[in-house]
């Protein structure tokens, strides 16, 4: 069944617009206490461990969410999208199953990677980062690779639900709160090493996925429970096989976008660790989680921007979802340009006022870190946007161009400059991808982040 716009009556996109924001908002105000709550677990980590240490944590942080996107399967992006869209269509069961089957695939999928992780932790720390202590912190990590799937899949399927303030209050707040909480009296009472790191990780993350895994089965209460659920409607048209078949196909190139996309935001960091070691890793890992703070109000917006724009695009409303497209990127371009500057022309005191004067090392390559991350936000929501088209393989099509990219760069560049290298390779792989995205939706949408004034229409 191949998922098309449907015609429908125009409606105004300002009423969208104040739902995106209000929500974003709140998701914002989540993001920065979760994410300003795991900043400061970080860098508390930083300066416990040290750079030698803390680049180990930071190669096992990497190895950990790389198994945990093998894992998802491409689902959680496909719950977004399809959970509004069959309930959009009436088709309740749809909705339960799809929902019900991605979480039993992922689970399953995250214990059998988290196992390999595991018991090749001895080949993958010698043969790969030349390291043996190495060794040590994949086998403590390896045992969160399921539990951090799930949290992945609880998001996915609250943001097609909507339910804005569950994902808050449970992947951002709580995880974060006990992260901050609870890191302190571990290294108290276990003293200053991995094993206060893993045991704090695990039960933040293991209480945020059962919380989360909680409020995913009461909006599938709330929502679809006192609905019939025994068959696709007729407004759906088509049979719950059909519908499966749609998620899938839908979901498959997701599933290698998911690992690719990881590789982007890893491969940097995991072949400074090859060509590099573990403390300059450390370094590094400093720049990066800087750098990261801009993307934050991207992702809040992000969250509920691609559910709604789906739903008008589904019933045929393609200006309303360019109109919110435009709307958001310009907001997302003022709101962060400070936090760049800042960033830019203050990179050493920032990252000494965070991390202590053993990081101060890093800031070349934090000033070239944020012009990646500049980019990125300033280019707008192009992927969402294009996953709204339904377009995934094209998706696909950009995280493999960006990669190459990213790869191509760290084995030319990382030897002969080592942390600016990596930096310079995360930026560059940044920028094609998101030069990639934005030329497919002008392509078909002629549509950019900064016109003026745009009249929706669809290429042939």
């Amino acid at each position: 069944m191949e998922v098309r716009p449907r015609p429908g009556k125009a409606a105004p996109g300002l009423p969208a617009v104040r739902q995106i924001l209000k929500g974003g908002a709140l998701v914002l105000a989540g993001m920065l206490f979760g994410g300003g709550a795991s900043y400061l677990s970080k860098i508390v980590i930083a300066r416990a461990l040290g750079p030698g240490e803390f680049g180990l944590f930071s190669l096992s942080y990497s190895m950990v969410f790389l198994g945990a996107s093998c894992a998802l399967l491409g689902l959680p992006r496909a719950l977004a999208r399809f959970i509004p869209y069959f309930g959009g269509r009436g088709d309740y069961g749809g909705v339960k199953e799809i929902t019900v089957f991605s979480f039993w695939a992922t689970i399953a999928a995250g214990i059998v990677l988290g196992f390999l992780l595991y018991f090749g932790s001895g080949v993958i720390a010698v043969k790969f980062f030349h390291t043996i202590e190495l060794a040590r912190f994949l086998r403590l990590f390896a045992w969160i690779v399921p539990i951090a799937a799930l949290i992945q899949m609880n998001s996915g399927a609250l943001r097609g639900f909507k339910a804005t303030r569950y994902k808050v209050l449970t992947e951002d707040i709580l995880k974060g709160a006990l992260l901050m909480v609870l890191i302190f009296p571990s290294f108290l009472i276990f003293g200053r090493n991995p094993e206060a790191v893993i045991i704090s990780c695990f039960a933040a993350f293991g209480a945020s996925a059962a919380a989360g895994l909680y409020c995913v089965g009461k909006c599938l209460c709330e929502r679809v429970g006192r609905r019939r659920t025994d068959g696709m409607s007729g407004a759906a048209g088509a049979d719950r096989a059909a519908a499966m078949k749609t998620v899938l196909v839908f979901a498959a190139p997701l599933a290698i976008s998911a690992l690719v996309n990881n590789l982007v935001a890893q491969t940097d960091t995991l072949m400074l660790g090859h060509f590099a070691g573990a403390p300059v890793v450390g370094l590094y890992g400093a720049a990066a989680l800087v750098s990261q703070t801009m993307g934050l109000g991207l992702a809040a917006v992000n969250f509920l921007f691609m559910p709604v724009a789906s739903e008008f695009y589904a019933a045929g409303k393609v200006k309303e979802s360019g109109d919110l497209y435009l709307a958001l990127c310009r907001r997302l371009f003022y709101a962060v340009l400070p936090v760049f500057l800042t960033l830019l022309l203050f990179p050493g005191p920032v990252l000494v006022f965070l991390f202590g004067r053993a990081y101060a090392g890093a800031a070349g390559a934090l000033r070239l870190l944020s012009l990646g991350s500049f980019f990125n936000v300033s280019a707008g929501m192009a992927g969402p946007m294009t996953l709204v088209m339904g377009k995934s393989r094209a998706y696909l099509l950009f995280d493999i161009i960006g990669l190459a990219v990213n790869i191509f760069l760290c084995f030319a560049l990382i030897p002969r400059l080592g942390m600016a290298g990596a930096a310079i390779s995360n930026a560059a792989g940044i920028v094609i991808w998101n030069i990639s995205a934005l030329g497919f939706v002008y392509r078909r949408l002629r549509l950019h982040p900064f016109m003026r004034k745009w009249e929706a229409r669809l290429s042939s």
